[in-house]
């Protein structure tokens, strides 16, 4: 926690788990490097991920009132929330499985999830 990761001689990144019961990490950067496309983090997602608005969210999203909270179930990944999110259009009363090319939208955000292919 609070580890300085320096890549070279002039990139340094911060390590930093915010969440005591999960082992996703969050690396920001230290330096003035920027990346393409532009990020504010890189999260190394362990077994589950929380986007909300309490400082001990991974993604720290301020506006919302509830987290959505992204875990692993074998080989797929599924979110759970308990605010109303509609998936691809489809109204869902907590949660689902996150299948290839996926829109999560709730009251004040959008996600979007693309498959990425080797």
């Amino acid at each position: 926690e609070g580890a300085l990761i320096e890549l070279g001689d002039s990139v340094r990144m911060k390590f930093h788990r915010p969440h005591a019961l999960s082992a996703t990490a969050v690396l920001t950067l230290e330096s003035h490097h920027k990346t393409e496309p532009a990020v504010d983090a890189i999260v190394l997602m362990s077994e589950s991920c929380i986007l909300g608005p309490q400082s001990q969210s991974h993604i720290r999203c301020r506006g919302w009132a509830d987290d959505l909270v992204l875990f692993r179930r074998g080989d797929e990944v599924q979110f759970r929330t308990s605010a109303s999110v509609e998936v691809d259009g489809e109204a869902t009363e907590s949660g689902a499985t996150i299948a290839g090319n996926c829109r999560i939208e709730g009251e004040n955000f959008a996600l979007s999830f693309e498959e990425i292919s080797s």
